[in-house]
């Protein structure tokens, strides 16, 4: 985990922010649900989602959000620089680029464990708002049944460590 801070210019935020308002170039969807995955860990979205594939399929859509595609063109470029030191990132693309938009100030995203597909490096930029993201390691300890997911869920944890990472817009 690395943060790099205010890597955005105030006008590149505008542009962004501008673009996430247009409905014309923007679809949000609900992404907003709570669900067990499969080690019995409850996972709940607070968050509309617009994503997109960059690596296969029609790219129209990525072109209609050029705001998005320039940030998504630097971190990828950024990234690559970073090859001096972490050798393994002289190629690495990006694969897929999304606006996330958080509808409760407590929890926007629980703890998950991001899909098998996304490997190697994830890049997050912040535009608005403030949070802490939170990388955690940990170990389920006990389950406890959830009556709204009609299932058992993880609730007891012994965390051996935990690293905590304040943002700001802009990092």
């Amino acid at each position: 985990v690395a943060k790099f801070s205010n890597i955005l210019s105030h006008e590149t935020k505008n542009q962004l922010l501008e673009e996430m308002g247009d409905a014309s170039r923007v679809h949000w969807w609900d992404a907003g649900e709570s669900y067990v995955n499969t080690r019995n860990i409850k996972i709940i979205q607070n968050h509309d989602v617009f994503a997109l594939k960059l690596s296969a399929g029609d790219q129209e859509p990525v072109d209609r959000v050029p705001a998005m595609k320039k940030l998504a063109n630097g971190t990828e470029r950024f990234i690559r620089s970073l090859s001096n030191v972490f050798p393994s990132l002289v190629d690495w693309s990006a694969d897929e680029m999304s606006y996330h938009r958080y509808y409760d100030s407590e929890i926007g995203l629980s703890y998950h464990r991001d899909n098998a597909r996304f490997i190697g490096l994830i890049a997050v930029v912040s535009v608005l708002g403030e949070a802490d993201s939170r990388v955690v390691d940990r170990q389920p300890i006990s389950k406890k049944f959830d009556s709204e997911l009609n299932q058992a869920v993880v609730d007891c944890w012994q965390v051996k460590d935990e690293y905590v990472i304040p943002t700001s817009p802009g990092d």
